[in-house]
């Protein structure tokens, strides 16, 4: 939405006229894309690295929006604790799989404040719809575009990685059945009980993949 809008609006031979307010919707859309990024799932932050919890230490939040004074959102900082750890399982004998991603590498992959930092080049749009600055509506309209294909990719990856999670877990539920069918004269219950409990414990995985497939697309690819 940010992107169309903007790139209509910077195309438009009434830019003046049709400008009135539109500032105003970028703002908001862009605190709906901020509230995305600290979006939680089962109670923990999606996009917080190993930092997944609230805790009692200030900026917990993965992403921490700064505001000016009209009240709009003009940047934002990372949680000082770091938002890139990997979080990783171990899906087979010496295979582990990392079910988290780089968030910073996705909003700001040269930093709070750097090159191609998706708070401020919508912060920047917005600006310029407000003071009618056509040359740098379009200069950063080619930024968002860079931020859009970026969040694209990340989404094609875990598209790939979901994939390969569901492969491995077909896998081993063949397996886990062959166990317990061969072992269910000894031990019926203990087996039965172990295939529920990784039955669950996978699901829960794809589950938490899947959560972040759908917070890249196409939540927030929506309101970019």
């Amino acid at each position: 939405q940010i992107y169309h809008t903007a790139r209509e609006l910077s195309e438009s031979p009434d830019f003046d006229e049709e400008s009135q307010g539109l500032h105003q919707t970028i703002g908001s859309l862009l605190d709906e894309v901020a509230s995305l990024t600290n979006k939680k799932h089962l109670g923990k932050f999606v996009f917080g690295g190993v930092q997944t919890l609230s805790g009692t230490h200030a900026n917990a939040s993965p992403f921490n929006t700064n505001l000016d004074a009209a009240g709009f959102i003009s940047g934002a900082t990372q949680n000082p604790r770091g938002i890139n750890g990997e979080y990783t399982i171990m899906i087979d004998e010496g295979e582990e799989f990392r079910i988290n991603i780089s968030a910073g590498a996705i909003f700001q992959p040269n930093g709070a404040e750097g090159a191609e930092d998706m708070f401020d080049v919508v912060s920047d749009i917005r600006q310029a719809i407000s003071g009618a600055d056509v040359a740098t509506l379009r200069t950063e309209i080619a930024e968002l575009e860079q931020v859009i294909e970026r969040v694209q990719r990340e989404n094609a990856r875990f598209g790939v990685r979901i994939q390969h999670l569901e492969r491995v877990d077909e896998q081993k539920s063949s397996e886990e059945v062959s166990v317990a069918a061969h072992l269910s004269n000894v031990e019926d219950a203990d087996i039965a009980e172990l295939v529920m409990n990784m039955q669950i414990l996978q699901t829960g995985y794809q589950a938490s993949l899947r959560t972040f497939g759908q917070t890249l697309q196409p939540s927030l690819l929506n309101f970019l």
